[in-house]
């Protein structure tokens, strides 16, 4: 039960940290944001994947518990 709370616990951690993501890559595209370019937002974008993917082990790893 502990490594079932332990999980949710990281999956929601890793839920905010990809809303906050979307939300700088939205914000910077919005108001034009001179230090904005296609290089930042590729690097975001590998971020939002990686924890993406991350969330995705977690989940498998508790549903397999």
């Amino acid at each position: 039960m502990l490594e079932l709370m332990k999980t949710q616990s990281v999956n929601q951690q890793l839920r905010d940290q990809i809303r906050v993501l979307e939300s700088r890559c939205e914000q910077g595209r919005h108001i034009g944001l001179p230090s904005w370019s296609a290089r930042r937002e590729r690097g975001l974008v590998h971020v939002m994947e990686r924890l993406q993917a991350d969330l995705i082990n977690e989940r498998n790893t508790s549903e397999e518990h």
